[in-house]
């Protein structure tokens, strides 16, 4: 986070690889790849896709998460998706475990000058359990 602000790390976002739930195993090995356009390049898991899938394999380019997962959902290749979206999403499945080392964290986070305010405090102090607890559970699929 910017250090700007101040707030707590709730818990990391995992990452997963996800297929269309329609197809087997083996009909997967030879579905391409959905990669990340312009707009989400900077995700960590572009790297991992950079570093894992040829790019002969990347069929497609999409600028959104929700995109990636639609056309994954459709059919039209697989992907990795964070599980908070990949798990929710009726058509996809996940393929394998979740990704090491790989995903993003999720922080509450508030400008400096009001972290005393009892009304933030009493939403960090609420949000913060309710969150990780949310966000775990997916994790543990």
């Amino acid at each position: 986070p910017p250090e700007t602000l101040v707030g707590r790390r709730i818990c990391d976002v995992p990452w997963a690889h996800y297929v269309p739930a329609t197809l087997e195993d083996a009909q997967t090995q030879t579905l391409g790849w959905i990669g990340f356009g312009e707009a989400i390049a900077h995700l960590k898991a572009q790297r991992w896709l950079a570093q894992n899938i040829a790019i002969s394999k990347i069929r497609h380019h999409v600028d959104s998460l929700s995109g990636l997962a639609h056309l994954i959902a459709a059919g039209m290749g697989q992907g990795i998706l964070p599980c908070l979206m990949g798990d929710q999403i009726k058509g996809l499945r996940r393929k394998g475990e979740i990704l090491p080392d790989f995903g993003d964290a999720i922080w509450l986070l508030t400008h400096p000058d009001l972290r005393k305010s009892a009304r933030i405090r009493a939403f960090l102090d609420f949000a913060a359990p309710a969150l990780k607890k949310a966000l775990t559970t997916t994790k543990e699929r």
